[in-house]
Formats: structure tokens, C-alpha cells, sequence
């Protein structure tokens, strides 16, 4: 959680920051907050804090006051760890170091709080470069950067090692850096198609004479598994939030509203956007058919009600499926994709030169826990089933995500040195040895891994002193996710 002053120090606008906190964390959390806020300004002044819990280790102490905790505000990072470390039990770390982190639905969670035009989503440990928000809100004020609806500027990530002393503040900076060895693209050597398709190789030659943003060249060659970080606005699909832990997590991102869900009680849901407008009588239509003895029989049926954009020229909306035809017929009507992949949606990549965030160290795999190995076996198998809903529903597969998925299913991952090796070999059920064996195990029962009984959102929000004026000022705000567990942000 110390990671958020260094963010908020560099980032100047809106910084949203959703927290998992079972148990007495949420408590530590808050305490941590008041110690952050009392220490950095910029902590005080634009951040937001959303907290999510655990169904199974609720918070403890929910309504108790933060403490006042005499901490050293010159050793953030390790006044922070002490104070958590000695606020945990040794009992309750039996647990919670292998804990699986929801970082799906805390990102949805952290986005939600943005309440900006434009929206970023980063990891709680990459550093935007100084001056960065105040740069992109001179881009994405320009005329033909407000045209573009379906527009994904990447901002590049970079892993810096230790031994570089600072962070660079400029590209300038950065090559130099890659060029002495003491800087590389995020995840190069753990997962090269993290942010192969953005060709950083040629992002580096490109010259630059000043901080000002332009975008460099659009993204040509998009791979499965790419997980860029980007800038965009409108109606960007949300996290899949049935991938838990680590492992096919950003790449799979799609629109599903949990937290939505949560409000409906009835036997049936259907999840829809606030735009959408059924047509007349279908509640009452669907009450018929829903209570029909084949349909009550069918327990994993999805009834597929097709959404169409209708032109502002067609005067008004369709009642009935034959004034839909008509309305088809004469280029007033089209399909409209509401959940999608993005590629699939239509958005545009655009790699942004000047523009780049710093991760501190190089990225190795010889420290992960054997854990986070099993969370990314059980997300490859999780991938099968979304697969397959994704080619029944849009009768698409551009980049043949479901093959793809078949031969994850069977991995067997194991970090081994500077290696992830995914073997061929069918991957055994796992055990954490504390009685729950499905808690790295999909369920096909639950459909879609059923995280909102899992997991609880909490209805306050603890926001900056000047977050309203920061919305105003700035088009773009921050997202990002973090718990009070190092394991959590490896």
C-alpha cells in the first residue's frame, strides 16, 4: 500500500485506489491512510480509497476509528510494513499469504471511482514519469483526440533496476537507461507478449525533442495475451471478474456488472446497460416464457436478448421486431456489440511517444510462491469455458482464443530460474492443504464463479481533500488496486 505515495507524488490528478481487506485489515488500512494523509499532501488532496472484503474474514472492527500511529513519515515503506507485519497475527497468516487476491474485481472497483471523461488503469507499483497527467490533459483536450470515441492510447511500462538510483523523468532518461542495461519493457523476460504487440523496440527510435505527447504509430500486430495500459473513455468493457489471483486476468477484460447483480433478488438477471430500452411489453412477455416448464427445466440455458443501435434520424424506437426489420432494412438499425473484447469492439491501439510509467526492479520468477503458480493453473482452466461463451455469443474468434484455451487447460505451471514453464502435461486438482479445496478450483456449477458471494464491496469512500476540483481539472483519472500484503503486488 506504500506504493501510493510514490504515484501520488508524480501523478497530479485523480488517483482512485480500490483496497482488499479481510479481516483486521481494513482496520490497518484506514490507520495507514490517516498516517499517508499526514505525511504526503498529495496523498491527502487526490486520493480515493475503496475497500473490498472477503465473505469468509469480514472486516473486523468495520465502524472503529483509524489510529493514530506514531510512524516515521521519512521511511514510508518500512514504517508501513512494520506496522502491518506486527498488526497480523501468526495465526491468521496461515491463511492469508496464499490468499487469492480478486484483482479483477478490485479494478472494476477502482474504475468505477474514477469519475473522469478519460480513464487509466495501472498496477499499484508503476510510477507514471513526472509531469504526465498534466501532458495528457493537453492531449486529450486536442480536437482530433476528443473525435475518437474507440481510442486506446498505450502508455508504455518499463521495469527499472535497482542499481539505475532514480526513475527516469523523461524518455530521454529511459533510453539511456535501456541502452545501459538498467531498464526494460515490463515483463520482458516473464511474459514477452505482455507488451509485445506494442514494439517497443521501434517506440525507443523514435525521436523525441520535448515531453509533449503525439501518438507514435498504432498497434498492427495484437497477440493474445497482450496487456497493454491505456488511456481511453467510453464504454470500455469491464474486468472478467471469474479470473481470481494471477493469470489471464488484464487480457481477458470484458464487460460483466457484478456489483449490479448484487441488487437483483429475483430468480432470473438480466445485465444491461443504462441506455439500452427493451422493448415494450417484454417484461411481461419474459414472465410468460421464463415460467414456462421447458424453460424452468433448463438450469445452465443463457437467453440471448439481441441488442440494436437505432439511428437518431428513425424518429423512434421500434415496438415490435417487424418495425425493427423495416427499420434494418432501410440502414436505421444495427447490431450493437455491448460486450466485447476490445480488439473485437472496434477500438483503435495507438502507442503514445513521451508517455511512459516505471516499475522498480526487474521482474524475476525464482521469488514467487508455488501459490501463485497453482492461481495461474486454475485461470487457464477458467479460460475454456470463457471461450466459449465468447464464440457462442459473437460468432467471432479472431485470434482463435478458443484453441487457445483448450492447450491452457492442460499447463502445468512451474517457475523455474528465469523461466515459466508450461508443461503439456494434464494438470492435477490442487490442495492448499487448509481444507478448501476449491479455492483455486473453478466451479462449473456456480457459471460465472459467482465473486459477488465471495466478496463485499463497502458502501463509503474515503476521498481527497480537493477530489471535486481534480475531476474538473483533469480528463483523466488514475485507477489502480492494492491490499496490505507485499504478495499481493509481485
Amino acid at each position: 500500500m506504500y506504493w501510493v505515495a510514490n504515484v501520488s507524488e508524480s501523478w497530479h490528478g485523480p488517483l482512485s485506489v480500490s483496497i482488499f481487506v479481510p479481516d483486521v485489515e481494513l482496520h490497518l488500512a484506514k490507520t495507514v491512510i490517516k498516517f499517508l494523509r499526514r505525511c504526503s499532501p498529495a496523498v491527502a488532496d487526490r486520493v480515493s480509497f475503496h475497500f473490498v472484503s472477503d465473505v469468509a474474514h469480514p472486516p473486523v472492527d468495520f465502524s472503529a476509528e483509524a489510529d493514530d500511529v506514531d510512524l516515521d513519515c521519512n521511511s514510508v515503506h518500512e514504517s508501513i510494513t512494520k506496522f502491518v507485519d506486527a498488526g497480523r497475527s501468526e495465526e491468521m497468516m496461515k491463511w492469508r499469504d496464499s490468499m487469492i487476491y480478486p484483482q479483477q474485481l478490485l479494478r472494476n472497483v477502482a474504475r468505477q471511482g474514477c469519475l473522469a471523461e478519460y480513464v487509466t488503469l495501472v498496477d499499484v507499483d508503476m510510477i507514471p514519469r513526472p509531469g504526465l497527467a498534466e501532458d495528457l490533459r493537453s492531449f486529450l483536450r486536442k480536437k482530433e483526440t476528443q473525435s475518437c470515441e474507440k481510442c486506446a492510447y498505450v502508455l508504455p511500462v518499463y521495469e527499472i533496476a535497482e542499481t539505475a538510483g532514480k526513475l527516469p523523468e523523461n524518455k530521454a532518461d529511459l533510453v539511456k537507461m535501456i541502452t545501459a542495461k538498467r531498464a526494460r519493457p515490463f515483463h520482458q523476460i516473464i511474459s514477452k507478449k505482455n507488451s509485445g504487440s506494442s514494439n517497443l523496440t521501434a517506440w525507443q527510435a523514435v525521436p523525441s525533442t520535448s515531453n509533449e505527447l503525439k501518438v507514435a504509430y498504432d498497434v498492427l500486430k495484437f497477440e493474445l495475451q497482450y496487456e497493454p495500459i491505456y488511456v481511453t473513455k467510453g464504454p470500455v468493457p469491464f474486468f472478467d471478474e471469474r479470473f481470481e489471483g494471477f493469470g489471464c486476468t488484464r487480457w481477458t477484460q470484458q464487460l460483466l456488472r457484478n456489483v449490479a447483480r448484487q441488487g437483483c433478488l429475483a430468480e432470473y438477471v438480466t445485465l444491461v446497460d443504462v441506455d439500452m430500452i427493451p422493448r415494450p411489453g417484454l417484461a411481461e412477455d419474459l414472465r410468460s416464457f421464463l415460467r414456462k416448464k421447458e424453460t424452468q427445466s433448463c438450469e445452465k440455458c443463457a437467453y440471448v436478448l439481441p441488442v440494436y443501435e437505432i439511428a437518431e434520424t428513425a424518429g423512434k424506437l421500434p415496438e415490435n421486431k417487424a418495425d425493427l426489420v423495416k427499420m434494418i432494412t432501410a440502414k436505421r438499425a444495427r447490431p450493437f456489440h455491448q460486450a466485447y473484447e476490445m480488439l473485437v469492439l472496434g477500438f483503435q491501439f495507438k502507442v503514445l511517444d513521451n508517455a511512459f510509467l516505471s516499475h522498480w526492479g526487474f521482474q524475476v520468477l525464482k521469488t514467487r510462491p508455488k501459490w501463485r503458480a497453482k492461481q495461474q493453473e486454475a485461470n487457464n482452466r477458467r479460460l475454456d469455458q470463457y471461450s466459449q461463451e465468447f464464440v457462442a455469443k459473437y460468432h467471432r474468434d479472431p485470434l482463435n482464443l478458443q484453441g487457445y484455451s483448450k492447450k491452457a487447460a492442460k499447463f502445468v505451471i512451474a517457475y523455474v530460474a528465469e523461466n515459466v514453464i508450461a508443461s503439456d502435461r494434464v494438470a492435477e486438482d490442487v490442495d492448499d492443504d487448509d481444507g478448501d479445496d476449491d479455492v483455486f478450483l473453478f466451479d462449473a456449477k456456480r457459471g460465472l464463479a459467482d465473486v459477488t458471494r465471495k466478496y463485499a464491496t463497502h458502501p463509503f469512500v474515503l476521498s481527497g481533500d480537493s477530489w471535486d476540483k481534480l475531476i474538473h481539472d483533469y480528463p483523466v483519472c488514475m485507477a489502480t488496486q492494492t491490499s496490505m500484503s507485499q504478495q499481493n503486488t509481485v
